[in-house]
């Protein structure tokens, strides 16, 4: 399905981008954007349509206001390339298929930037209705809520678990981890969202849990749940952590490759 990206407004022939349409697409809260190509139709005013290639990358833009949100500090682009200016005067519309649209555009025609917010706000909304608290779940917890998360879902996700050894700057943690991984679109993208629960490196780690090593298990299906259930709670991690207070609790949403 082809949805409308935008109506050109103006275009500005740059050398290091090449034609680069406005107006520009709300960029993402964070300024976290992965540049991709893709073609897109022009349709210019009273002229036949034809396929162009585009570029969409994330451009940061000096505001005045300080107080200005990050959404207008950074603005996604979209520049066509080996076009000649006038081959998109004032007026074109540009369209591209729906993968494309829930990439950059924000409201009803796809999430685009605004998808891995609504994922997250979902999953805040889910576990207040379960009257539980992000920072103080338990690892079980953490775990059953994930699970019921990914089973509410009609999408055809993914529910894959982890352990790991990070550091996202409060120092090296014991890291286990249940992603909800939401279904594929046609640009082989899939939206993440992670449930970290983070222990502090001490001796029990050291002793107990790092000698079994780093794991992963997913489930894509609702008759592999039961397997994958049992396979999580019986590593050394999930068995000798499920009764200790973990030093963090957090959620991340982002986009990756299609996992499957």
């Amino acid at each position: 399905m082809q949805v409308e990206l935008l109506h050109v407004d103006a275009v500005f022939d740059l050398a290091d981008r090449g034609l680069v349409c406005a107006p520009s697409f709300p960029g993402p809260t964070t300024g976290q954007f992965e540049p991709f190509t893709a073609t897109v139709q022009v349709q210019p005013p009273g002229l036949p349509a034809f396929d162009a290639e585009a570029t969409f990358s994330a451009t940061h833009f000096r505001l005045v206001d300080a107080a200005e949100p990050a959404a207008k500090r950074w603005q996604i682009l979209m520049s066509l390339a080996g076009l000649a200016k006038d081959a998109v005067p004032r007026g074109s519309r540009i369209l591209a298929d729906d993968a494309v649209a829930r990439r950059v555009l924000p409201g009803p025609n796809g999430a685009g930037q605004d998808h891995a917010a609504q994922v997250d706000k979902a999953f805040r909304s889910f576990l207040r209705a379960r009257a539980s608290k992000l920072a103080a779940l338990t690892l079980p917890e953490a775990f059953d809520a994930m699970s019921a998360f990914w089973a509410s879902g009609k999408d055809g996700a993914g529910i894959a678990a982890y352990q790991d050894v990070t550091d996202h700057g409060r120092g090296t943690r014991l890291e286990i981890g249940f992603d909800r991984i939401l279904q594929s679109t046609p640009d082989r993208t899939a939206c993440r969202l992670r449930l970290r629960v983070g222990y502090k490196w001490d001796m029990d780690v050291i002793r107990h849990v790092l000698p079994a090593g780093v794991w992963s298990f997913t489930c894509w299906q609702a008759a592999e749940f039961d397997a994958f259930r049992q396979a999580v709670l019986d590593t050394a991690g999930f068995s000798f952590m499920r009764g200790k207070k973990p030093a963090e609790v957090n959620i991340t949403c982002d986009t990756i490759a299609w996992p499957r």
